[in-house]
Formats: C-alpha cells, structure tokens, sequence
C-alpha cells in the first residue's frame, strides 16, 4: 500500500528510530525515502536467498567430496580429520558427532545421533570457509582442490593462491548472508559485485549449476538497480 506521512509515525514506533536512522541519513532525512529504501533493502535481502542457497549447497557438497576422498565416507568422525581441524572448528564437529541433536518426543527432549549427511547439513558456512585454507594443503587440497573444484583458474593460478581464492570467495559470500541473516542494511554493499561473486564460486565447481543460478536469479541485477535509482550518489 501507498505510505503516506501520517503512516510514518506508526512505522517508526514499530521498526524503532535508532534502526531507521541509517535511512534517514541515507535519504537526508527524507522519511519517505527512508521507508522505501528499508522496503528495497528487505526485498533484496530475501531476492538473494535463493542464490546464497544454491552456492551454498554446491561449495559445502564440494568440500564434503574431497574429504570423503581423503578421509573416507565417515570423514566427520575420522579422528585424522578431528585432530588437524583449528580449535574453533574442532569443537563444532565434536559436538555434532558426539553429542547428536536433541529433539522433543512424546513431551520429552531425547538425544538423536546423525548420519554423515545430516553432520554435513548442520554445519555452518564457516566450518567449510576454514577447512578451504593453506594449512590443508598438503594433507586434502594438492590431491582433491581440481575434483572437488574443476574450474577454478589452474592455469594462472598456483594450487596455494587458489586455496586462498576459494577461501576468500566463500568468506565473502558468508559476509552477505550473515548480514541478511540478521536483518541488516546490505544497501551500502557492492551487492552486484556479491551475485557475480555468488555466481563465480558456484562456477569454480559446476558450470551446469552456475547457469542454471543465473537463469533462475535473473531478477536480482533488476531489484538492485532500484536502489541504486533512489541513491545515485551512494558509491
């Protein structure tokens, strides 16, 4: 529905001053145009699920591949694999393979244990990012990085400085989706410059997969672009 200023008050009240500030300032004060720009920062937030989705799934399935291949089907309680991962990671994985996921049955909290599968689907975007760093060079990436990931750039590109490429890229990527996770303003970003990111590394494994991305996320570049129609000085 159309906003008009008698609306502003109410919205304020419900959205609060202090998180409607950037768009003010944003807008110079124009609460009109701060109200828009808040509804084009949540559109585009969500418009671009679809694509951290796909991206996602693709980069964590790739990396799972190269540790199976290392480390074998049930890489995820291989104490190897448990013993070289950084404390910080460590501690994530323990917990899944020991400790399960509790769930509610018949009024009661009860322990379940997951599969391979289910531990590969509840890890976080970070675990993955650290297990693609230098320090698994040797030990995963010299053998598995051009299996796992076929079109990174191999011939420009040493194995080393495309380890940092894939771990750069995914880096970049979870910078975008925390910030949509926890509803913040993405409008200041180079948002074109993460979808042709998002794009990129999902192409570094499957070009079939970037496409079809691509063909399925076509309205994104459009949806953006109003934003930067409502804030032509924001760059």
């Amino acid at each position: 529905m159309p906003i008009t200023r008698q609306d502003c008050n109410a919205l304020i009240n419900s959205l609060s001053q202090p998180r409607l500030n950037t768009y003010l300032r944003e807008t110079k004060n124009d609460i009109l145009k701060a109200i828009e720009l808040y509804q084009l920062n949540a559109e585009v937030s969500a418009a671009f699920l679809p694509s951290l989705n796909i991206c996602e799934i693709t980069i964590r399935n790739a990396i799972s591949e190269a540790l199976k291949k290392r480390y074998g089907d049930e890489w995820a309680r291989n104490p190897g694999f448990e013993r070289s991962l950084p404390n910080e990671i460590r501690s994530t994985l323990i917990n899944l393979t020991k400790n399960g996921i509790k769930k509610e049955r018949n009024g009661k909290e009860q322990k379940e244990n997951l599969s391979n599968d289910d531990i590969i689907a509840q890890l976080t975007l970070h675990f993955w990012q650290k297990c693609c760093s230098t320090g698994f060079e040797s030990s995963l990436w010299k053998q598995n990085l051009y299996v796992s990931f076929p079109n990174l750039p191999k011939e420009e590109n040493t194995i080393r400085e495309n380890i940092k490429l894939l771990q750069g890229s995914i880096n970049q990527v979870r910078h975008l989706r925390n910030k949509i996770a926890h509803h913040g303003n993405i409008f200041k970003l180079n948002l074109i410059g993460y979808y042709q990111e998002i794009i990129q590394l999902t192409g570094y494994r499957c070009p079939v997969t970037k496409s079809w991305l691509e063909s399925n996320t076509w309205y994104l570049p459009n949806l953006i672009h109003k934003i930067d129609r409502l804030l032509p000085n924001k760059n």
